[in-house]
């Protein structure tokens, strides 16, 4: 998935668009960038862009994706306020000696000569999930925390909707040996950026 930093935005249109459709694009892309312009409009507008194809696609992307990063970021920061909230919370009613007694027995199974399979199984295993049920939070109790929180990340699933769209057009154009196994999903981008958050 690639959401990288925001290309410069480039109003020349590419020239496989015939004149007519370069006017069109163009006049698409500014009345996007309007802030006049509401969010069905929006999608109307990418949805006339995507069907004029990749060149056309390529001129509104960075648009998107610099309307998306600000956005992105903000969303970014709040889970990770509030997944500090939350594992604060959770973890204030965690046993501390509980905790240290299975970090030791799971650190000292690299110590033992003979490590076996069995070893891991039996001690290394369910210690480590011990641990992770304890310290770590779930994702979905982050977003079950905060209202205000879902509502962000509805908003900008809406925007990243208009992006995917765009980006799953470029996925078609690209001959079959370059071409990624799955098309780009910005709900599965946005859930790794949560993972990464909750540990």
């Amino acid at each position: 998935m690639i959401l990288a930093a925001a290309m410069p935005v480039d109003h020349a249109v590419a020239a496989e668009l015939s004149a007519g459709d370069q006017r069109l694009v163009r006049s698409l892309v500014s009345k996007y960038r309007s802030s006049r312009t509401t969010d069905e409009a929006k999608d109307e507008i990418v949805a006339q862009i995507v069907e004029l194809g990749s060149d056309a696609v390529d001129v509104l992307l960075p648009v998107l994706e610099r309307e998306l990063g600000p956005q992105l970021q903000r969303y970014r920061d709040q889970f990770l306020r509030q997944a500090r909230t939350v594992a604060a919370r959770r973890t204030s009613s965690v046993n501390p000696a509980e905790v240290a007694s299975i970090r030791q027995a799971v650190l000292a199974l690299k110590e033992q000569p003979n490590l076996t399979k069995d070893m891991i199984l039996r001690v290394g295993d369910p210690g480590l999930a011990r641990l992770r049920e304890l310290l770590l939070v779930p994702r979905s109790e982050i977003l079950a925390g905060s209202e205000s929180l879902q509502q962000a990340r509805n908003d900008l699933l809406a925007l990243g909707a208009r992006w995917e769209r765009c980006v799953r057009v470029q996925y078609e154009a690209l001959p079959l040996e370059n071409r990624p196994d799955h098309p780009p999903s910005f709900e599965e981008y946005l859930e790794s950026e949560e993972e990464l958050v909750a540990g």
